[in-house]
């Protein structure tokens, strides 16, 4: 870096010590945040295939398989929100243990057949407390 003789920096040698200290700041952060990320999700493993509706009397969710899958991958807690768009306003939720510690989040868009033999769409929302 070159000064002149008041001993200030020129425009360019200014933009390039900003340039430098926001890459190094960026870098900083990056590699901070990606350490505080889980790596494997307690949602890896979840088949929301297995988890039975049924359309009898509006939606309703058997909660076996949460129940089971909780036990297996040893969470808090875990709750499912099923919605069919079109066919209710509300969600069903069914909740299974406790809803504390870490959240873990993931949904699935699942083709079911209703009846006539016509499918429908349906979007399940699982959360998971690990």
């Amino acid at each position: 870096m070159m000064s002149d003789r008041h001993g200030e920096m020129g425009f360019m040698e200014a933009m390039v010590c900003t340039i430098a200290v926001c890459i190094v700041l960026n870098a900083f952060i990056a590699f901070s945040v990606t350490g505080s990320i889980p790596e494997d999700s307690p949602l890896g493993s979840f088949d929301a295939e297995s988890v039975r509706i049924d359309f009898s009397d509006g939606i309703g969710i058997d909660d076996e398989y949460l129940t089971a899958f909780m036990i297996s991958e040893d969470l808090f807690g875990i709750s499912a929100s099923v919605t069919v768009p079109y066919f209710a306003s509300d969600p069903t939720v069914v909740s299974v243990g406790e809803s504390r510690g870490l959240l873990c989040r993931d949904s699935f868009i699942l083709m079911i057949e209703y009846e006539n033999g016509r499918h429908v769409p349906l979007i399940m929302e699982v959360s998971a407390y690990s």
